[in-house]
């Protein structure tokens, strides 16, 4: 009798409730939009296959600091406002990065003069020029989506 009952519970949900939700249900509350406005504020936004790719390569860094050494830009801003560009690096070693942290160091990579020491130091021959430009996007990328839903 139990059984019989939970079926009929399961079959009540399925073929009355859930169709009545997804009729009555925004279109923003659901699939992607309810994805997007979920994880997005916690910087995590939708990758290409191209790039998920391209993460393979960025991944690569063993945290060494050689490339911190020799980038000219922490001299002028200042290590504190910006200590180097492995700090974006170390964000996609570990995985997808938490875009809102590396934010701040991202827009420092404005002034950088394109001089490239860190990637010709780089022992894992890290593309951190690359990784600044997809960092910028991604970070647009996020914004636009965080002030769309808005």
């Amino acid at each position: 009798m139990k059984k019989l009952y939970a079926y009929l519970l399961l079959s009540v949900r399925a073929l009355i409730l859930h169709p009545l939700r997804e009729l009555f249900t925004p279109r923003w509350k659901k699939g992607a939009p309810r994805f997007l406005a979920n994880y997005v504020p916690e910087g995590c936004v939708p990758y290409s296959a191209e790039e998920r790719a391209r993460l393979a390569a960025y991944m690569t860094c063993v945290s060494c600091g050689l490339c911190d050494l020799v980038c000219p830009l922490p001299l002028r801003v200042g290590r504190l406002a910006f200590p180097g560009p492995s700090i974006i690096a170390r964000a996609y070693s570990r995985g997808t990065p938490d875009l809102i942290n590396i934010g701040g160091a991202v827009a420092f990579t404005e002034s950088c003069n394109e001089c490239r020491l860190c990637e010709t130091i780089c022992p894992r021959q890290v593309p951190l020029r690359e990784i600044f430009d997809f960092s910028k996007r991604k970070i647009a990328e996020a914004r636009a989506l965080t002030t769309s839903r808005d």
